[in-house]
């Protein structure tokens, strides 16, 4: 059995229940199948100021 790989992506739609920014997490499987929506954003998720740029996510 392989391990689950899941991905996190942005969503520019929501902003982040703590801090208002954008964009918020959402945590897509290897399938690309939308398996878990946070509320925060990248920084407020990770405690990363790096984490406000997407591309540090994963």
């Amino acid at each position: 059995m392989s391990p689950q790989t899941n991905i996190a992506k942005p969503n520019y739609e929501e902003n982040c229940c703590n801090c208002g920014q954008t964009p918020t997490v959402e945590i897509y499987n290897e399938k690309g199948i939308l398996v878990h929506s946070l509320d925060m954003c990248g920084v407020c998720t990770w405690g990363e100021s790096a984490c406000l740029d997407p591309e540090e996510w994963n």
